[in-house]
Order: C-alpha cells, then sequence, then structure tokens
C-alpha cells in the first residue's frame, strides 16, 4: 500500500526504508487469535497483511487475501463460516478460530 504512493516513475529508485512500516506502528497478531481479530485488526490498520509472533519471534504472516480465500472455499464447501465470525459469550477473543 506505501508503494502505491509513490509515483511509478520514482518506485525503482526508492529505498525499502522509505515506504517500510516501522516495527512501532505494526499490528502483531498471537497464532492463537482467530482470524476474525486478524481481519478486525487489519481493517482499524489499513494494513493488508499482519506479522504474527509468539515469545517474541515473527514466525508468520496473515494476509487479507489469505483470509477471503479461506472463506470463500468454507462456503462452497458449505462450512459454518458465520459460527466462525460470532464473537464469544465468554473470553476476550473474538470468534472461534480456525
Amino acid at each position: 500500500q506505501e508503494l502505491t504512493r509513490v509515483p511509478a516513475s520514482q518506485r525503482a529508485f526508492r529505498m525499502v526504508h522509505e515506504i517500510m512500516v516501522p516495527v512501532g506502528q505494526l499490528r502483531l497478531l498471537d497464532p492463537r487469535e482467530s482470524l476474525w481479530v486478524a481481519f478486525r485488526r487489519m481493517a482499524e490498520s489499513g494494513m493488508s497483511q499482519l506479522p504474527v509472533v509468539e515469545r517474541g519471534r515473527l514466525v508468520g504472516v496473515v494476509t487479507r487475501e489469505r483470509i477471503v480465500e479461506l472463506v470463500q472455499v468454507r462456503m462452497k464447501h458449505g462450512g459454518l463460516v458465520s459460527r466462525l465470525w460470532l464473537p464469544r459469550l465468554r473470553g476476550s477473543r473474538m470468534g472461534t478460530g480456525w
């Protein structure tokens, strides 16, 4: 997203540090959080992908595109997508995870 703000004619001359999102501004995910939490954080932050961190170590990246693909597959195969997107009645986390 940051790269799209740079004119196409100047992109070849930009350095990574000029378009990156600083670590302090990233919204992080824990691997045990639901995809609903991930999707909501992406919407709130305007990011299309978020790092997954466990015990201070990067263990992966979740993208909005992959979440949408999973929802589409589950819908196609008759999965109960709506149940997965509903908040739990108890606890602080949203959804039941996938």
